[in-house]
C-alpha cells in the first residue's frame, strides 16, 4: 500500500487507518509512505514523448485523494476504458456501461444504483481498484473577496483575486 505524505489532509493517517482496516479482516499489507514528488515519479511512469505516461500497480493500493465531490470523475479517470487520465489501463465492458449510464442519469438514486454496480464488480472481480475512501476539500471565503476560481477538481486560482473593503 503506497501513500504520499504532506500532499492531502492527513493523507498518512488515512492510509494507517485502511492498513489497520485491512489487517483487521486478515490481509496483510506492506505499507510504503512516500514524499509527493517521489511517489508521482515511482507510481507513473514516463512515456517519452507523451508526457507522464501510464501508471503502474507496484502499489497494489494507492492512497490519492480529490477535491472531487462526485463519483463520476473520480471514477471515470481511475477505470473508463480509454480515458487520457485512467494512467493504469484498467478495463471493464460492464464499468464502462455502468460509468456511462450514470453519466446520463439525472435522478439521484438511480445513478447512486448503477455507482453501486460499479462497486460491486470490482469487489468481486478487480478488488484492487476499489475506491474506499474520498475526502471532501473545504474552501472559505470571506465576504469582498472576487475573483477567486476554483475548477471541478478543487485547483484554486488566485490570479484575479481581489479584496474589496466594504
Amino acid at each position: 500500500m503506497w501513500t504520499p505524505a504532506g500532499r492531502y489532509t492527513k493523507d498518512r493517517q488515512v492510509a494507517e487507518v485502511v492498513q489497520g482496516y485491512l489487517n483487521a479482516v486478515g490481509l496483510k499489507t506492506e505499507f510504503k509512505v512516500w514524499e509527493w514528488a517521489t511517489y508521482q515519479k515511482n507510481l507513473y511512469r514516463p512515456d517519452p514523448g507523451k508526457g507522464t505516461g501510464k501508471g503502474t500497480n507496484d502499489a497494489n493500493m494507492w492512497l490519492l485523494g480529490t477535491g472531487i465531490s462526485d463519483a463520476d470523475i473520480r471514477l471515470r479517470r481511475k477505470l473508463s476504458t480509454g480515458d487520457p487520465q485512467n494512467l493504469t489501463g484498467y478495463s471493464n465492458p460492464d464499468v464502462d456501461k455502468y460509468l456511462q449510464l450514470a453519466s446520463r442519469e439525472l435522478d439521484e438514486k438511480k445513478r447512486m444504483s448503477y455507482y453501486g454496480q460499479i462497486q460491486q464488480i470490482l469487489w468481486e472481480q478487480d478488488a484492487d481498484n476499489l475506491p474506499l475512501f474520498d475526502q471532501e476539500q473545504v474552501v472559505g471565503v470571506r465576504k469582498g473577496l472576487n475573483g477567486l476560481d476554483i475548477d471541478y477538481e478543487g485547483t484554486i486560482d488566485f490570479k484575479n483575486v481581489e479584496l474589496i473593503d466594504r
